[in-house]
């Protein structure tokens, strides 16, 4: 039986191998449009892919021949039908399944072997390493997928994880860019946290005077917690990466809600909204500020936006981001 060598569907280049390994790959036997059945394995360049122990797994369909339906593998893979036919695919470029067959490899999946062969790097991934390893995790992901019936809760918890990046990014610069803290960015971002801290605690049925506790205990667990001298801003600095951690803690409350369909622990979406309430409180004393000067600025700013006053996709995406600044310069 003679090699059979195919390009990526997604990526358009060649699935390769030497016939003793080769790369990962799904292969689809398609009859006009249909998939009729399907392998993941290494390429093994017949057609075919290798099992656990490094034989090639075969199709269940006849490899020649004629069946009661005159199907066979051959049969599918010489017709002249663009529909029908065998179909691969890289397993790492995956995304969707094919519905016409893959182009023939004129180089029969050999071309680039021997340059990948000599590369360390490239010679790991093509022998399995990083590719086996994504292909091990896609095994292992979650067949199921469901958001929370509340879109409200959705947009909350993502909303307080994007904002607490933007924190970060702050900081990050002040830290390792040599860039001054940018105090109004910093406020800025503190108010729009707060906007999706309400949501969330308008899906919860609660108000800030619910989570807003030991305040003053926080503060001083902070100021008195040692901190490096080569730190710039070090209470800010403890605040956003405190707000940060409770973030992550809360956006796993969506991931577990969306893949592992469990109900979000209402507790731990309150702990964690506390935690960054004191945060914020710590951080407005230190920039000369307070939560209600924050939420009206941040509110003056969305009214800038939204000048009907509801949302629009236009507004949010043509903001005038110069006119905004000055509203949070005072």
């Amino acid at each position: 039986m003679g090699c059979f060598s195919f390009m990526c569907k997604e990526c358009g280049k060649a699935i390769l191998s030497n016939s003793f390994s080769g790369q990962n790959v799904k292969l689809f036997l398609l009859e006009k449009g249909k998939i009729v059945e399907q392998l993941e394995g290494q390429y093994d360049s017949y057609g075919c892919v290798f099992d656990e122990n490094m034989d090639s797994r075969k199709w269940s369909l006849p490899w020649s021949g004629s069946t009661g339906t005159g199907t066979s593998v051959c049969n599918l893979m010489f017709s002249d039908d663009e529909s029908t036919g065998m179909a691969a695919i890289h397993s790492k470029c995956y995304i969707k399944d094919p519905t016409t067959r893959s182009a023939d490899d004129p180089n029969q999946g050999w071309g680039e072997y021997d340059e990948l062969m000599g590369d360390t790097d490239a010679s790991r991934d093509f022998n399995g390493d990083s590719l086996d390893y994504i292909a091990e995790v896609v095994a292992l992901k979650s067949p199921d997928f469901k958001l929370p019936d509340n879109p409200d809760l959705v947009h909350a918890i993502v909303g307080i994880s994007t904002e607490t990046g933007e924190l970060i990014e702050q900081l990050e610069m002040s830290m390792f860019d040599e860039e001054l803290l940018d105090i109004i960015n910093v406020k800025e971002e503190l108010g729009d946290l707060m906007w999706y801290m309400a949501l969330m605690c308008h899906v919860l049925d609660i108000t800030f005077d619910d989570i807003e506790t030991k305040a003053d205990t926080v503060k001083t667990m902070v100021t008195e917690t040692r901190l490096n001298s080569v730190i710039k801003d070090p209470l800010i600095t403890r605040g956003i990466l405190g707000i940060g951690r409770c973030s992550g803690t809360i956006m796993d409350q969506l991931k577990r809600a969306t893949y592992y369909q469990q109900d979000p622990d209402i507790g731990i979406l309150m702990h964690n909204l506390k935690i960054i309430l004191w945060f914020i409180k710590i951080m407005c004393e230190e920039l000369g500020t307070t939560v209600a000067a924050l939420q009206d600025m941040n509110m003056e700013k969305l009214h800038k936006r939204y000048k009907t006053g509801k949302f629009s996709v236009k507004d949010c995406i043509d903001r005038d981001t110069d006119s905004e600044r000055k509203i949070l310069e005072g």
